[in-house]
């Protein structure tokens, strides 16, 4: 049981951070990029390259890979979002997935289509923890999306950044008004979303190996983790993911085809009780 326990939360820990894509960008313009899993698969795709190609250290290669993705994220914006004067109109789901998915095929000419390992200078055998046989991968990723989740809600609550961000979520022209620059805020938001799939490839893939066509689960099980928890904090948000990779993985532990099935059930009963999501404080109505 405390393996299912800890490979959950290691799950978790992943959907929540595909899911802290979708809240920074949610946040500032109310539109998210749903090629999000494809690019956290470019992030591990990206590490596996610069490492064999360049022969770099694991840790600049590791800051390469989140600043490439980083950039990755702003062109979504600039090339899918931005050109999109109305978007309430939605259009920016459909270039947002198409942009997606020509990244996946790119992947695939670039790197082949099979899965393949991600490097990591972390040990690949497990370690024995109360009888239990846990990868030492799995840790990081629980410590690192813990720790980004802590420095994300203080760095929205605590900084002058985050007033700015917080200010244009709430209205464009309030933060035009004060002369916060709205175009640069939401820029930034979609680097910050594309840096944190760089973040979550290259911790995803010692767990677990990538392949240029596993972005899609990526990106359905991250925002099924945002829609649980909420898209109004990051704690919520974390929380959603840690939520979504439990039941996952107990699920598992009785059928190999019984995950997804928990997964959106859950999401779907959510949506019907109470659709802000579990930690998203309750909307007043006006009369």
């Amino acid at each position: 049981m405390i393996q299912a326990i800890v490979s959950g939360l290691a799950l978790g820990s992943i959907y929540a951070l595909v899911a802290m894509g979708f809240y920074v960008t949610y946040k500032a313009s109310t539109t998210m990029n749903f090629g999000q899993g494809d690019a956290v698969v470019l992030g591990g795709m990206s590490l596996a390259g610069i490492v064999s190609a360049w022969q770099l250290p694991y840790g600049l290669a590791a800051v390469l890979t989140i600043v490439i993705l980083a950039i990755y994220g702003a062109l979504i914006y600039l090339v899918g979002i931005r050109p999109l004067s109305e978007l309430a109109s939605m259009r920016w789901i459909i270039t947002t997935l198409g942009l997606g998915l020509i990244t996946a095929n790119i992947m695939a000419v670039v790197w082949g289509a099979t899965v393949r390992p991600v490097p990591t200078p972390l040990d690949r055998e497990p370690v024995n923890i109360f009888g239990a046989g846990i990868f030492p991968a799995q840790l990081v990723v629980i410590a690192a999306s813990a720790i980004l989740t802590i420095a994300l809600s203080l760095g929205v609550n605590r900084t002058r950044l985050g007033y700015s961000f917080k200010t244009v979520a709430y209205s464009h022209d309030v933060a035009r008004l004060q002369g916060i620059n709205v175009t640069v805020i939401i820029f930034g938001a979609f680097a910050l979303s594309g840096a944190l799939a760089g973040l979550a490839g290259i911790l995803v893939g010692p767990i677990s190996n990538i392949g240029a066509y596993l972005g899609l689960p990526l990106a359905i099980k991250g925002f099924a983790a945002a829609i649980v928890g909420g898209l109004e904090n990051p704690i919520g948000v974390y929380i959603g993911g840690l939520l979504i990779g439990l039941l996952e993985a107990v699920a598992l532990r009785f059928t190999s085809n019984f995950g997804d099935v928990v997964v959106f059930a859950v999401m779907i009963l959510v949506l019907v009780i109470r659709p802000q999501g579990l930690l998203a404080p309750r909307k007043l109505r006006v009369v």
